[in-house]
């Protein structure tokens, strides 16, 4: 059981962490109205579902659903999600 990030998987998800931070970040400092704006609530959705749920699952070692490991698709999501 790895409970660790695969290379594979470690560049899209820390590319992804790095460009939410930046956008959050960014809208934090243009003000309190420019923080409730769309691309904010996009990124705290996929902040939420494409980098903390990952994690969480990643870190305990639990990528199994239904009976099958969904670790080999982790990569292909990451980078599914730093595109859109």
């Amino acid at each position: 059981m790895n409970t660790s990030f695969t290379f594979s998987e470690a560049v899209p998800y820390f590319s992804l962490l790095i460009i939410s931070g930046w956008i959050l970040i960014s809208n934090f400092r243009k003000g309190y109205i420019s923080l409730w704006s769309p691309m904010t609530i996009v990124v705290l959705v996929i902040g939420y579902y494409c980098l903390l749920g990952p994690y969480q699952t990643i870190i305990i070692g639990n990528t199994h659903d239904r009976m099958l490991n969904m670790r080999p698709f982790y990569a292909v999501s990451f980078w599914g999600a730093l595109i859109s």
